[in-house]
C-alpha cells in the first residue's frame, strides 16, 4: 500500500493564490507611505527651524547688483568674490555659499562668486579716502561706484569706511564697487531743558555731545537764570556737535521812569505804581499860597532813566510852610533834603520835614 503524502499543495489549497495580490497591494501602499514620509521630512528640513532664520535665496545666474539686493533684503550680509568663468558673463553670479535653500540666521554672510568675464582690472584701495576722491580713483580704474551711508561716531563725515570688492581683487572692467561712507555721528534729539538752570542745561547738552550757545531774554514769568526754551526746540534731531541755543531768563525787562514833574502827588504815585515802580515821597516846604503846593517839584532817577521793575523812585512834593517868611528879609530860596522820607507801595505818605 503506497504511503500517503501529508504535505499540502497549492492545488489542494487555492486560498494561497488569493492572498498574493493582497500582500502585494499592502507592500506597495507601505512603500508609498514611507516615500511620502521621507519627502515630508526633507521638506521640513529645508525650512528654517529656529525663529530668526531664513532660507538662502537662489541668486546664481543673476547680475551681482540684483543678487546683492535680494540677499540683503532678507537680513543677510554679502561678500563678493570675482573669478574667471567662461560660462557666465561678467558681473553675473555663477556660484554661492551657503547653497540655495540652506536655513541660516539673519546676519550670516553669503559669499557670491561673480564672473569677471574675459577683461579684468584690479580693484584699487579707497578705504580712508573722501567720497569724492574714491569716486575719482575708481572711475580712473574703469569701475563704477555704488555708495551706502552709515552713521559712525569716529569716522569723519563723507570718508569711506568699507569697500566691496576688497582692494587687490580682479574684477571685470566696468564692475560696480560698493563703498560704505560715513554719515558722521548719529543725530541727537534736543532734550527739553525748560525750567532747568543755565548750568544744568549746559551739562545735559555736553553729555549728549552737543554744543551750547547761551542767550539771555527778558521774561516776566520765568525766574532769572532759568531756561525759557532752546533753538532748535526740544525733540528736534540735530547733528552731534552742533551748538544748541539755550535762551535763559534775564528776569523782567527794565522800564523807563515816567516823567511826573508838575503832577500832583496822587497822580505821580499812581503813574509810577502802574509802571511797576515803588515810590518814596520827600517834602519841600514852600510859602503858603504857592501854586506848587502838593505838586511834584523833583524826582530821582530822572525821567526816561531805565531801571529794574520794583525799583524805588523818589519824588519831592511841595508843602506849605507853617509860618510865612518875614517880609523884610531878602527873598532867597534854599533847597534841602527833608529829614524824613516815606515809601509808597502803591500809596504814599507825606511827613513834614524842616527846611530853610
Amino acid at each position: 500500500m503506497a504511503a500517503r503524502n501529508s504535505e499540502p499543495t497549492r492545488a489542494n489549497h487555492p486560498e494561497i493564490h488569493s492572498r498574493v495580490p493582497v500582500l502585494a497591494t499592502l507592500l506597495v501602499a507601505l512603500i508609498a507611505t514611507f516615500g511620502a514620509l521621507v519627502w515630508a521630512i526633507a521638506e521640513e528640513l529645508r525650512r528654517p527651524a529656529v525663529a530668526g532664520e531664513v532660507e538662502v535665496p537662489t541668486v546664481i545666474g543673476q547680475p551681482v547688483v540684483e543678487a546683492r539686493r535680494l540677499v540683503q533684503r532678507l537680513g543677510l550680509e554679502v561678500r563678493t568674490t570675482y573669478e574667471r568663468n567662461e560660462e557666465y558673463d561678467a558681473e553675473v553670479v555663477f556660484d554661492q555659499e551657503p547653497r540655495p535653500g540652506t536655513p541660516v540666521r539673519k546676519g550670516t554672510v553669503v559669499t557670491l562668486f561673480v564672473s569677471t568675464g574675459a577683461d579684468t582690472v584690479e580693484v584699487p584701495e579707497v578705504v580712508g579716502m573722501s567720497l569724492d576722491a574714491a569716486r575719482i580713483v575708481l572711475l580712473e580704474a574703469e569701475l563704477q561706484v555704488s555708495e551706502e551711508r552709515r552713521f559712525d561716531p569716529t569716522v569723519p563725515l563723507d570718508q569711506v569706511i568699507e569697500q566691496d570688492p576688497r582692494a587687490g581683487e580682479e574684477v571685470a572692467r566696468g564692475s560696480v564697487v560698493e563703498v560704505v561712507v560715513s554719515a558722521g555721528p548719529e543725530p541727537v534729539a534736543v532734550p527739553d531743558l525748560r525750567g532747568k538752570t543755565a548750568v544744568e542745561a549746559a551739562v545735559e547738552l555736553t553729555r549728549l555731545g552737543l554744543g551750547v550757545t547761551p542767550r539771555e531774554e527778558f521774561s516776566d514769568t520765568v525766574p532769572l537764570g532759568v531756561v525759557i526754551r532752546t533753538e532748535p526746540p526740544a525733540g528736534r534731531t540735530v547733528q552731534a556737535g552742533r551748538p544748541v541755543v539755550v535762551v535763559v531768563s534775564a528776569g523782567p525787562a527794565p522800564v523807563a521812569v515816567p516823567d511826573v514833574l508838575g503832577m500832583t502827588r496822587t497822580q505821580a504815585v499812581q503813574i509810577l505804581n502802574a509802571a511797576g515802580l515803588n515810590v518814596a515821597v520827600e517834602t519841600l516846604r514852600v510859602p503858603a499860597g504857592s501854586e506848587r503846593i502838593d505838586m511834584v517839584v523833583g524826582q530821582f532817577p530822572e525821567p526816561g532813566t531805565s531801571v529794574d521793575r520794583t525799583s524805588v523812585v523818589a519824588i519831592r512834593v511841595a508843602v506849605p510852610m507853617e509860618t510865612p517868611p518875614p517880609t523884610t528879609a531878602p527873598s532867597t530860596t534854599t533847597t534841602t533834603r527833608p529829614s524824613t522820607t516815606s515809601t509808597t507801595q502803591p500809596t504814599s505818605t507825606t511827613q513834614p520835614g524842616s527846611g530853610p
